[in-house]
């Protein structure tokens, strides 16, 4: 068992096609409140759109008989990059700089910028590839950046620039 600050995330498998999964579950304090609940969906939405190599990628999303919201991705075994930048070679650092620098490329470019790249939401596998996870402040469509508002969302010290004084955020 896993997860962050809004969820905890637990190992499964598919019923169907026998795969290993993860499911990530909303904590039952912020079922109740729309904007959690909100921002979990759009984390599934978000990355659900999206089909990189080096994104997690997210199965479905739902809500069960008793309430919980859940959704589903690909198991991803390894560890994230805080727990391995200590001692790492420069040279493997830089390749997996320019993987996620890649995929956060590829999801601007389809209107979904993270909002929250830091290296807690950086897994590392065992064959040594990145996968950003966690696009639970992600933005949809650049339109949400007005609509936001001046709203500081993150992790203080990964947060943009504009953020810290509170500014509108740009793509």
């Amino acid at each position: 068992r896993a997860g962050g600050g809004m969820g905890s995330i637990v190992q499964a498998r598919n019923r169907e096609t026998g795969q290993p999964a993860s499911i990530k579950i909303l904590h039952a304090s912020y079922a109740r409140h729309e904007e959690f609940v909100g921002r979990f969906i759009q984390e599934a939405r978000a990355a659900g759109r999206l089909s990189h190599p080096n994104i997690i990628k997210v199965y479905n999303v739902g809500k069960t008989s008793n309430g919980r919201y859940y959704f589903t991705m690909e198991l991803v075994k390894g560890s994230t990059l805080t727990q391995r930048i200590a001692g790492m070679p420069p040279e493997e650092a830089a390749r997996m700089f320019l993987e996620i620098a890649d995929a956060l490329d590829y999801a601007l470019k389809r209107g979904i910028t993270h909002r929250a790249i830091k290296p807690d939401n950086i897994l590392i596998c065992a064959d040594r590839e990145p996968t950003l996870t966690d696009l639970g402040i992600a933005v949809l469509d650049p339109q949400d950046f007005a609509q936001s508002g001046p709203r500081v969302l993150g992790t203080t010290h990964y947060i943009s620039p504009e953020q810290s004084p509170g500014q509108l955020l740009t793509a």
